[in-house]
Parts: C-alpha cells; structure tokens; sequence
C-alpha cells in the first residue's frame, strides 16, 4: 500500500504504517502526510530502536510526528536498513544524491556517547558534505531525547531548526 492511499484513508497528518521504495529496495516507515507541505522531514532512528521513537505508542504527547504535522510539514520516519520491515543494508545507500542541512541534538546527560569537544568534531567531520550542520545540547535531557520528560523542548528545538531552512531557502530561491 503507496504513503498516498494510507494517508487518503486516515486524513491528512494522522501517523501511519507504509512501504516506501528507495532504488528498489523496500524500507517500512511511519508517515504523518499533510497537503502542500511546508517541508518534509525525513527522521532517522537510532541503533537501539525502530521509526516508532519519532511517535511514541500510546503517549501522542512525546511524538515528533503530530507537532510538526500540525506545523505543515510531511515527517517520514524510516526504519534503517535491517530495522523494523525495512531490507537489509545494501551499498547503494553509501553514496546519497542529495545533500542536506545536518541536525544533530545531543542529551545534556548523555552517558552513553561521547559527547566531549573530540567526540563532536568526529561528528562533524562525518557530515562535511552538508550544506550546513548544526549540533546543539538539550538541557535537563538523558539519552533518549524523544521520549522523556524534555522530549517537547526537544522536539520544538527541531522543528525551529527546521524553521530556519526554510526561511533560508525562502531567501536564496530565485525571484
């Protein structure tokens, strides 16, 4: 079933289950489709979990997708490869057509990762194709950023860097 006859039957912005195709190979993911959207964001899990993070089971209060629907934006959170439904890893992932501005949010008690001044420049040096990166701490905020008690702060923090792409792809387009 095609993101467009889900989101036909359950009405713009709802959260739901779909298949996407990319180069052939099929990737489950969670959609929050709007008409005419603002922007679409595409959101990446971690390594622990699967698309549902973006839209928490039961607690549509710690969900990323809804606010940023109601906010006019498409968000299609896509279980990586060899996550959820979504095939294997394939090498075809390892050279993206497209480069994007690169947000990267760390929990201001993060005791799983590094999060030390050469911890964060291996980070950005990883994305060095983006356009424009941008790493930002969440106060009062553990590992799981999007479901506990900082994960609104957290959520709003994206959609305003989300904002500024916007408002600056608004000024460099064309007249």
């Amino acid at each position: 079933m095609t993101a467009e006859i889900v989101a036909a039957r359950t009405g713009a912005g709802a959260v739901t289950r779909c298949v996407l195709e990319v180069d052939g190979i099929p990737m489950s993911a969670l959609c929050a489709r709007v008409a005419d959207p603002r922007a679409v964001l595409l959101v990446l899990h971690g390594g622990a979990t699967t698309a549902r993070y973006f839209d928490c089971p039961g607690h549509p209060d710690l969900s990323l997708m809804r606010p940023a629907a109601s906010l006019g934006c498409t968000v299609l959170a896509v279980d990586r490869p060899g996550y959820g439904a979504s095939a294997g890893h394939d090498d075809i992932f390892a050279d993206p057509d497209r480069r994007v501005e690169a947000y990267h949010r760390l929990a201001d008690h993060e005791r799983f990762w590094r999060t030390d001044p050469p911890a964060l420049a291996e980070i950005r040096a990883l994305c060095t194709g983006a356009p424009r990166f941008v790493a930002r701490t969440q106060a009062d905020s553990g590992h799981n950023l999007s479901v506990g008690f900082a994960a609104t702060a957290y959520h709003l923090g994206l959609l305003s860097f989300v904002a500024e792409c916007l408002r600056r792809a608004e000024r460099e387009a064309p007249q």
